[in-house]
């Protein structure tokens, strides 16, 4: 997916958000009418779970220790602890 769109590094809060926003679009239109997907799921995935590690390490003080086939924190209650969130009540997500 060829994209123009420039980085505006004005924008301090998110710099790609026009990109962001290119991106939404392309997957919708996937689960909409089939169109190719421009990034695939699983670097999608992995690439968000390495940010949201990086930020429980951050958090937590401590480096890590991951299960490699499921991104799983290990031996460290405190940092698992920030891979969930409390809900309001009547907000729960059921499954």
């Amino acid at each position: 997916m060829k994209n123009d769109l420039p980085i505006d590094p004005r924008n301090k809060m998110n710099p790609s958000q026009a990109l962001d926003a290119t991106h939404l679009q392309n997957f919708v239109a996937a689960i909409k009418t089939g169109a190719p997907l421009a990034s695939g799921i699983v670097g999608g995935h992995q690439s968000t779970l390495l940010c949201q590690l990086g930020n429980i390490a951050l958090r937590s003080g401590d480096a890590l220790d991951i299960d490699p086939s499921n991104g799983h924190i290990l031996n460290n209650k405190a940092a698992a602890k920030f891979w969930q969130r409390e809900y309001e009540k009547g907000w729960e997500p059921t499954l």
